[in-house]
């Protein structure tokens, strides 16, 4: 067994294992409801994005009422189950990942299902809301959008009624805003498909302008961690020191960073270890103590740590810069499903798999495949729950000096779109990958008859 170790200091001196896929989805031409002056021209019937709009005006219950002054509020939406940046009337209001600082880049098309916010003056600021923040930026079609944190604000159109929040989370571009100024939520979890995606798309960063990052105090861990706008931040041990080595598969899965303007330490965050470096792609990545940072896919709310320890390579950072718990040995339990039975899974519950073309004790998965099956990694002897066999399970070793984990000779990986507990997206796929009994045999039962 090696005796490679990874203390929580060596986050950023280590090289790369890859990791996963998540289509982050290019903005088609957006259509919809017709915008108003400075506000969504809403109605009841709206049309959706792949319909006509309607020929008939109707009374547009999202417009800003005749006389009153426009101002930018808070609301704690339980939908959200976190505060939320709104307009006086309780109106969501959004930003788009891709814009530039205080520039638009939604066009007239685009318009139509994201109405800008437009004021010939200012809003107010009210309570728990941050005046400094709000500006005005260039749209695309001539005009000015108001502004918060540099970002340009929208309404969707199809929010009617205040408290809508239908536009969260829209084609992996479309954001709520914290107070802060920061995207409430990160690129969503892609519906189960009964066939995974073979091959990546594209990558999925999120910018931010002067993010500001959080140190809180999270139940679970016992430790303050960094956050930016509650969801936790990660980071990869297979980065080396300011260099991301999270390739475009990987990102698919865990968005890293890029930074428009300049990062802003919060409360319990320290400003000496805030920093971003600048990669080859000419991409500007946040950083804390030298380390890239990054959003997990399967953190959909605050305070959730679902990456936490993720393949034994990512973790949650704490304020004094290190990575919240390091490299340990995998856990190995037994789940059920309804339709293939009981099936191995780790300490978190995500599957693993077996791979068909490989032979006795041997990993033929390479090239862009462990991007898309990360294989199962431990540092000693992976602790066992009740149903596992120990006479089954194996290690062999990696160039990296970490251990793959075997069971009955065969290597066992994950694969990247089973983001929780209970998925087996990736059973059956191309007849090549399938989860693995206590018995030590792959379970060729379809999830699904295609």
């Amino acid at each position: 067994m090696n005796n490679h170790s990874h203390s929580k200091n060596t986050l950023k001196r280590m090289s790369i294992v890859g990791m996963m896929v998540i289509g982050a989805m290019v903005l088609s031409a957006c259509m919809g409801a017709a915008a108003a002056a400075n506000t969504p021209a809403v109605s009841p019937g709206q049309p959706t994005e792949t319909t006509a709009p309607a020929t008939t005006t109707q009374a547009a219950p999202t417009s800003q009422p005749t006389g009153t002054a426009l101002s930018l509020d808070v609301s704690n939406n339980p939908a959200m189950g976190r505060p939320i940046l709104v307009d006086n009337r309780v109106f969501t209001l959004y930003m788009k990942n891709n814009d530039t600082a205080n520039t638009s880049t939604c066009d007239a098309a685009c318009q139509k299902l994201w109405p800008p916010l437009e004021s010939s003056s200012l809003p107010a600021a009210g309570t728990g809301v941050d005046a400094a923040l709000i500006g005005t930026g260039t749209l695309p079609t001539g005009g000015s959008v108001i502004t918060y944190n540099q970002h340009p604000l929208y309404y969707k159109a199809t929010d009617t009624q205040p408290g809508d929040i239908t536009g969260e989370g829209a084609l992996n571009i479309w954001f709520v805003v914290t107070p802060s100024g920061n995207p409430a939520m990160l690129p969503s979890t892609p519906t189960p498909a009964t066939t995974p995606l073979s091959t990546p798309t594209a990558a999925a960063p999120v910018t931010i302008s002067n993010p500001m990052l959080e140190a809180e105090n999270n139940p679970t861990l016992a430790q303050n961690i960094i956050t930016i706008g509650g969801i936790t931040l990660y980071a990869y041990t297979q980065d080396t020191a300011n260099t991301s080595n999270c390739n475009t598969a990987c990102q698919q899965v865990w968005a890293p960073v890029h930074v428009l303007g300049t990062p802003v330490a919060g409360t319990g965050v320290s400003a000496s270890l805030l920093g971003t470096a600048k990669q080859a792609d000419g991409s500007v990545l946040l950083t804390y103590n030298q380390m890239p940072v990054y959003f997990f896919k399967g953190d959909t709310k605050a305070g959730t740590i679902n990456g936490q320890g993720f393949d034994n390579v990512w973790f949650a950072i704490n304020s004094d810069g290190n990575s919240v718990g390091s490299v340990t040995e995998v856990t190995i339990n037994v789940a059920s499903n309804p339709t293939l039975g009981n099936y191995l899974v780790n300490g978190n519950g995500i599957a693993m798999y077996a791979f068909g073309k490989n032979t006795a004790n041997t990993d033929n998965c390479s090239g862009v495949c462990p991007t898309i099956w990360p294989p199962v990694l431990t540092l000693g002897s992976p602790n066992l729950g009740q149903g596992v066999d120990p006479s089954l399970v194996g290690e062999i070793p990696l160039s990296n000096g970490m251990q793959m984990v075997t069971y009955n000779g065969m290597p066992l990986y994950y694969y990247s779109g089973d983001a929780s507990a209970s998925q087996v997206l990736g059973q059956g796929y191309l007849n090549l990958w399938y989860v693995v009994s206590p018995a030590g045999q792959p379970i060729t039962t379809p999830l699904s008859t295609p």
